[in-house]
C-alpha cells in the first residue's frame, strides 16, 4: 500500500471484503530498521493503527517510545518531556501536533534508568495554552492522550 514516514498523516484504505471475519493480523515491515511490525485487530470502519517499536516483531535495542495523542481542541507547538526527577524541561521536541492527531517520541533513557517522566504541551512554542501531566509512568509504546482537562 505504499511508503508511510514516521509521524506521517497518510491515510491507507484497505479493502476487506464481506466475510465472517472481523479479526485480522495487520502487517508493516520497515527498512530502517528492517523489521516487521504485527497487530492482530478487530476491524471496524475508520479504524485507525499506530504502530511503535512495542509492535515489534524482532527485538530491537533502541530507546523508549511514547505516543502522545493531542485531543485538547488546540493545535500544539510545544512539546517537553522530563523525566520528572529533572528540575528542567529541557528543549523543545514538537514541530506541531493537530487537534485528533498523534506523534511519536523517543525518550531519553532506558525505561529500566528511568520509566517516570512529566509531559509539558503548549499551544506554541512560548505562548498559548500549556497542558501538563506529572509523574507518568512509561511503558513502551504508550499512548499518552492530552485533553483540555490537562490545561495548568
Amino acid at each position: 500500500y505504499g511508503s508511510l514516514s514516521n509521524n506521517s498523516d497518510k491515510a491507507v484504505t484497505i479493502p476487506i471484503p464481506s466475510s465472517s471475519y472481523t479479526t485480522f493480523d495487520v502487517q508493516m515491515r520497515s527498512s530502517n530498521p528492517a523489521n516487521t511490525y504485527t497487530k492482530s485487530v478487530t476491524i471496524s470502519n475508520g479504524i485507525v493503527l499506530t504502530y511503535t517499536s512495542a509492535d515489534s516483531d524482532n527485538s530491537l535495542t533502541t530507546l523508549p517510545i511514547i505516543v502522545i495523542e493531542n485531543n485538547t481542541g488546540y493545535s500544539i507547538g510545544g512539546v517537553w518531556i522530563s523525566p520528572s526527577s529533572s528540575t528542567e524541561w529541557g528543549s523543545n521536541r514538537a514541530g506541531s501536533i493537530s487537534n485528533g492527531q498523534s506523534r511519536t517520541f523517543t525518550l531519553s533513557e532506558p525505561l529500566s534508568v528511568n520509566n517516570v517522566y512529566d509531559i509539558r504541551l503548549r499551544q506554541n512554542a512560548s505562548s498559548g495554552n500549556i497542558f501538563v501531566k506529572y509523574s507518568i509512568t512509561m511503558s513502551e509504546g504508550m499512548i499518552v492522550t492530552f485533553t483540555d482537562s490537562d490545561l495548568e
